[in-house]
């Protein structure tokens, strides 16, 4: 078994051993031992909590949707998409979906059954009614709380170790 790499923070004064959420994205793949992949939102929700405190995903969304409305705004503006639509007003569209989420940087899913980056996008999908979201995520923990391995939705293998 590989050896668990810290959990990210987006803080950019991360202490040493950490890794920052930009040291992740610029990453080429998933780390250690996490593949990437698209995961059904539902499984997200019953296989991963929320990691920054001990309450349930809809105590955690309507904190982020409350205190942290702004953040948690700009981010779905970012994610949204604008596909031209005459029949709307203003002839725009807005739209959200696996593709366009699937543009952002990967959720990053703990092996100790945490969210260690992405409460933002997972809330924000949950409003959006996304049925897969991208995540970065450790597989034998999702085979011991599925039973077996994530189905293959949009799964890119990891780069191989030099």
């Amino acid at each position: 078994m590989s050896t668990i790499r810290h959990a990210p923070t987006a803080r950019e004064d991360a202490p040493p051993g950490r890794l920052s959420a930009d040291a992740v994205a610029a990453d080429e793949g998933p780390p250690d031992p996490f593949v990437r992949g698209a995961l059904p939102l539902v499984h997200v929700l019953a296989g991963w909590r929320p990691g920054s405190a001990d309450w349930a995903w809809a105590d955690e969304c309507r904190d982020l949707w409350g205190r942290d409305r702004e953040r948690t705004e700009n981010i779905e503006r970012a994610l949204v998409n604008q596909v031209p639509n005459p029949t709307s007003p203003g002839g725009v569209r807005h739209t959200i979906d696996h593709q366009v989420f699937s543009g952002s940087e990967p959720i990053l899913l703990g092996p100790d059954g945490r969210v260690w980056n992405g409460h933002h996008r997972i809330c924000i999908a949950i409003r959006r009614h996304l049925a897969v979201i991208p995540a970065d995520y450790d597989p034998d923990h999702y085979a011991a709380i599925f039973g077996g391995p994530a189905p293959a939705i949009g799964r890119t293998p990891k780069p191989a170790s030099r």
